[in-house]
């Protein structure tokens, strides 16, 4: 009896143990500046917010070069005029709907 009594204690401290290391990352983590990973402008959150009200249709960002891209992929056939619409381009490649529609590097400085 001792000894399941003992053990019981142990498994409760051993909990608030955790709980305890559970409360001061979880501090230790919400003082830390919390950065989104994706900063868009304002044109691309609109598009990607028409693009939700497709039904079957989703939506993926990728950076590349610096620059983010929207992938549309899914059931786009049948909302191919609204992705035209809003500014998307067939990557027939890929098979999928990619924004903007042209890729317009930075101009070279100096140049």
């Amino acid at each position: 009896m001792k000894q399941q009594t003992d053990q019981t204690n142990l498994l409760q401290i051993f909990k608030q143990k955790i709980d305890q290391a559970y409360q001061e990352l979880s501090q230790a983590y919400s003082k830390q500046p919390q950065q989104s990973s994706l900063l868009l402008p304002q044109d691309y959150l609109d598009v990607m917010e028409e693009v939700a009200k497709l039904d079957g249709v989703e939506i993926r960002t990728e950076e590349s070069f610096g620059k983010t891209i929207l992938w549309a992929h899914g059931n786009t056939f049948a909302y191919r005029d609204e992705m035209k619409a809003l500014g998307f381009s067939w990557d027939r490649d890929l098979m999928q709907w990619r924004y903007p529609y042209q890729y317009k590097p930075e101009p070279k400085k100096g140049k």
